[in-house]
């Protein structure tokens, strides 16, 4: 499975909040209460997206959304102390993926990508305050080479499980296995080179040209202009206009 990531913007908003949706439902069908707060979440998220903190991961054959994560350089004071903010740290906050791909570690996937986002921007550790009652989510980042520092119990909050990763550059000099950054050549890829940025801009000028012929078609079952997408991104922009894909492709 092959997966691309890129900061959401304006018109990935509704994408972020329903895979943090269908997360809370799936954590109160099992009975906890983590998340209780997510009605209050939508303003948060637009506000995210807009400082560029938000990221949305789709798979790379149907470009459904999969995935999302939010990075912050700013540590809450109710939980880091003056100190520990005064670090080049990264932050994490509303890491979600699809309930209906569980069982392909996109979790790990997205936090493997923070640990490389944070060394490619100079942070040398990678930071979150976790629901202190999701025990087994605090296992589980354990499991994932997370430290537990401590846990902080404030009345009016519920989080404060605060656990950390160390960055250990070059070791995590590239992206994932399996992950494509893009656009790439954005501020938030300082790697990318100018070859990729060119590319990258060839291929919103081509989407654009292809998206106003086809006003007014409907994509609900067929995303045709994936295939051309695709011809771009690899710098194989031939005679795509004949291509047709032999199995319709969701949107």
């Amino acid at each position: 499975m092959s997966y691309t990531i890129w900061n959401a913007g304006e018109l990935d908003l509704d994408a972020v909040m329903r895979l943090l949706h269908d997360r809370v439902e799936w954590l109160r069908n099992r009975g906890s209460d983590q998340w209780s707060t997510y009605s209050r979440w939508r303003p948060e998220m637009k506000a995210s997206i807009a400082r560029r903190e938000t990221w949305l991961m789709r798979d790379g054959s149907t470009n459904e959304p999969v995935g999302t994560i939010t990075m912050s350089t700013e540590g809450d004071p109710e939980f880091w102390t003056t100190a520990e903010r005064q670090q080049p740290a990264l932050y994490l906050a509303k890491l979600a993926t699809s309930v209906q791909c569980r069982g392909q570690n996109l979790g790990r996937l997205l936090l493997d990508f923070s640990l490389y986002h944070a060394a490619a921007t100079g942070r040398h550790e990678v930071r979150m305050d976790v629901w202190r009652t999701a025990t087994d989510l605090h296992a589980y980042y354990v499991r994932q080479g997370w430290r537990h520092i401590r846990t902080v119990e404030l009345p009016h909050r519920y989080s404060g499980a605060l656990f950390s990763r160390r960055v250990v550059p070059p070791v995590i000099n590239t992206p994932p296995a399996g992950l494509e950054v893009r656009p790439a050549g954005g501020a938030s890829t300082p790697q990318a080179g100018r070859g990729t940025r060119r590319r990258g801009a060839i291929r919103a000028s081509v989407v654009r040209q292809l998206s106003a012929q086809h006003t007014g078609s409907k994509c609900g079952t067929k995303f045709e202009l994936l295939p051309t997408m695709i011809a771009v991104t690899t710098g194989r922009l031939r005679s795509v206009r004949t291509w047709k894909p032999s199995v319709p492709v969701s949107s």
